[in-house]
């Protein structure tokens, strides 16, 4: 009920493969645990909202980072159990096919920036026919494939378009992480810096023709020094840009430790505004909306 009045109409929910299978291969988790995303999709569908599952830690990890369940420092790529991450996704899309309120099956979350992007576009074709086989069709449910960094998105996208596969696969949205703090490069930006990279980040979400940004914060580095008035200002710069996706945007996180990074801290501070809206949402939609999105 909070997030309906604060203007949300959908939660982004991330799983580790353990949630579906139990852990495989001595990894140290517990599970299986779909009795909970059960509930999450229950509730959803109760109250009107509509959900992506996101399998946020593959078997082995997609990096060897902490968000796939734990940090591996001996991480390569060949890590990465992608067979297994297929059975994983194939076992979610025939547990939660046709449900109305499941409106997209992401296959990962941060692929690390080393994979061979020719390898990444062969699984991520492989994922896609699992997930239909398995009963999620393309009127109902899409498919999201992230693009991790952005800065790797040209490089993807001349990959992906050059076998033919925007217009050979149906319903398939772009996942985009839109950070403004990690690295050495955001440190030497002011705070109107910050807000015509959002900008910009809008103009490449409105070329592309099917994507969301699946990862926003209102973190930036220290050095801006922002008053309220100066975060409100950068969260509202986001909203607007990000009005510009197909399938529009998830605020990362619900709960956090870190302010800017906590959604009901953001409200209570009045960085952000509810109802939440863009700058100007009495226009018709830029591009038709397919079905099953969750601008």
């Amino acid at each position: 009920e909070k997030l309906k009045s604060w203007g949300f109409n959908a939660v982004r929910v991330p799983l580790g493969y353990w949630t579906v299978t139990g852990s495989t291969c001595e990894d140290p988790f517990v599970g299986p645990a779909l009795e909970h995303v059960d509930r999450v999709v229950n509730l959803a569908d109760k109250h009107g909202f509509q959900v992506v599952l996101d399998l946020h830690g593959n078997p082995g990890g997609e990096s060897g980072e902490k968000p796939c369940g734990h940090a591996n420092t001996s991480w390569e790529e060949s890590s990465w159990r992608k067979d297994e991450a297929l059975h994983v996704l194939e076992c979610l899309a025939k547990r939660f096919a046709g449900r109305r309120c499941v409106a997209g099956l992401q296959v990962c979350n941060e692929p690390h920036g080393a994979c061979n992007i020719s390898a990444l576009c062969d699984w991520y074709e492989r994922a896609i026919d699992v997930i239909r086989r398995a009963g999620m069709l393309p009127d109902q449910t899409a498919v999201i494939l992230p693009v991790y960094w952005y800065d790797r998105l040209g490089e993807f996208l001349q990959c992906w378009v050059s076998r033919g596969n925007i217009l050979r696969h149906e319903h398939v949205v772009l996942d985009l992480h839109l950070y403004q703090c990690f690295g050495t490069g955001w440190e030497s930006l002011s705070h109107h810096d910050h807000l015509e990279v959002a900008a910009r980040h809008g103009a490449i979400l409105q070329s592309l023709p099917a994507a969301m940004v699946g990862e926003w914060s209102l973190a930036r580095p220290a050095q801006v020094l922002a008053t309220d008035g100066m975060e409100l200002e950068f969260a509202k710069a986001q909203i607007d840009s990000y009005a510009s996706s197909s399938h529009g945007w998830f605020f990362w996180n619900f709960r956090d430790q870190v302010d800017h990074w906590d959604l009901d801290t953001c409200f209570e501070r009045r960085w952000m505004e509810h109802p939440l809206s863009a700058k100007d949402d009495s226009q018709p939609p830029a591009r038709t909306r397919a079905p099953g999105c969750f601008p």
